[in-house]
């Protein structure tokens, strides 16, 4: 898929970006070699065997047991609330 300079216009046009001449021609390059890039990535995972899996040399991330904590009861964590109204948190109003 080949990113052309009108593509590049037309998003920089959808997120109210400015973009001179120059700029457009770089994110067109930028943005074609990252497409290259995801290509590549496609061919290589069909080449890996069936029974690969990431882990084959062992864990790579540190595990830790899943300890389960009982909530804190709702009448606490509503009494620790800066303003509340019956049983809930009490916000500013943000949207007019």
């Amino acid at each position: 898929m080949a990113i052309e300079v009108e593509e590049v216009k037309r998003i920089a046009k959808l997120a109210h970006i400015k973009l001179n001449e120059d700029e457009i021609t770089k994110f067109a390059k930028q943005t074609q070699q990252i497409l290259e890039f995801f290509d590549e990535l496609k061919t290589q995972s069909d080449s890996l065997d069936k029974n690969w899996r990431p882990d084959i040399l062992g864990k790579s991330t540190l595990e830790r047991e899943d300890i389960v904590i009982p909530p804190t009861p709702v009448e606490k964590t509503i009494s620790l609330a800066p303003e509340k109204s019956g049983s809930a948190f009490q916000v500013p109003k943000i949207i007019e």
